[in-house]
C-alpha cells in the first residue's frame, strides 16, 4: 500500500473519530438540559376537571391501566422482590418494590409478618386466583 493511500485512511479515520466524539458531546449536553422524561398515553376522557382551589391537580381514570391495588397481609417468607415477582410478573422488580415503598411509607425493604400492604397486582394475575 503507498505512503499517500495510508494517509488518505488514516485522516479519514481521525475525521470520522472526531465528528463521533462531537456527536457524542452534543447528545451529552441534550441530556443534561433535558432530565429524562416519562411519557404516559394518556386518552383525553379520563381527565377530570377538579374544584377550583385544587386547579393544579388533575384526576386521572386508571381503569385502562393493566394492574390495579390490593390490601395483601404479609406471610412468613415474604419479601418485597418476592412480591413484585408473583404480583406484577411483566414490569421491572426494582420499580415494583420503588412503588411498594412509596405506597405504603417503607423506608427499607424490610417487612413486618401480618402487616397489610398495599400492592400493584396486574389484573390478569387477579384473575388467575
Amino acid at each position: 500500500m503507498s505512503k499517500n493511500k495510508l494517509l488518505l485512511i488514516l485522516s479519514l479515520m481521525l475525521i470520522l473519530l472526531i465528528c463521533s466524539s462531537l456527536v457524542y458531546n452534543d447528545q451529552q449536553k441534550l441530556e443534561a438540559l433535558n432530565p429524562s422524561k416519562t411519557n404516559y398515553n394518556i386518552n383525553n376522557s379520563s381527565l377530570k376537571s377538579t374544584p377550583a382551589s385544587n386547579k393544579n391537580i388533575i384526576k386521572i381514570d386508571t381503569s385502562n391501566l393493566d394492574y390495579t391495588y390490593i390490601d395483601y397481609k404479609v406471610k412468613a417468607g415474604d419479601d418485597l422482590y418476592s412480591l413484585a415477582r408473583n404480583y406484577m410478573p411483566n414490569y421491572m422488580p426494582s420499580g415494583v418494590i420503588k412503588e411498594i415503598k412509596e405506597k405504603n411509607s417503607l423506608s427499607n425493604e424490610k417487612i413486618i409478618i401480618d402487616k397489610t400492604l398495599l400492592i400493584p397486582v396486574e389484573k390478569n394475575i387477579l384473575t388467575k386466583k
